[in-house]
């Protein structure tokens, strides 16, 4: 790994932060419009990320951000996801995300990831790119439709 500088570090941190808050949004976003399944009545509320990838401006939003160098790490080099063989754990690479579904799961992973502690690593180069685009590309999703929008914008001053 190399060495990551104190303004490095600082704008990681930052960024870490903001993906967070913003990925927390998101999802209080797409409940608020109805992106939701349940089991039954009373039953834990979950996002339906299947009907949220499968909409046409979804779909689009996720074509128009291939052409994005800012998000071509995200789409080209997804978060690996972390697995058990035999005693041990290990990562297994992800291929790269071919629609808006793949993107959203490596979004998902990348906040999976950086939760648990299995990344945010400042001096990592990977770790970086993957957040910085990942923020790029989280952003992408939320303005994919006016009403995710405007429930992610909802009670906040975006001035």
């Amino acid at each position: 790994m190399e060495s990551c500088d104190g303004s490095a570090a600082r704008d990681y941190a930052r960024n870490y932060r903001l993906f967070f808050w913003m990925f927390s949004r998101f999802e209080y976003a797409l409940k608020q419009v109805g992106f939701v399944i349940w089991k039954a009545e009373g039953d834990e509320v979950k996002i339906d990320w299947g009907k949220f990838t499968k909409e046409p401006n979804t779909s689009k939003a996720f074509e128009a951000l291939k052409k994005v160098p800012e998000a071509d790490y995200i789409i080209a080099n997804p978060p690996k996801k972390r697995i058990k063989i035999g005693t041990s754990l290990d990562w297994r690479v992800v291929a790269a995300a071919k629609n808006a579904t793949d993107l959203c799961g490596s979004l998902r992973r990348l906040r999976n990831n950086l939760f648990h502690g299995d990344k945010g690593h400042p001096s990592s180069v990977r770790d970086r790119d993957l957040l910085q685009s990942g923020l790029v590309a989280l952003d992408a999703m939320i303005q994919a439709l006016k009403p995710v929008k405007e429930a992610f914008e909802h009670d906040l001053d975006m001035a």
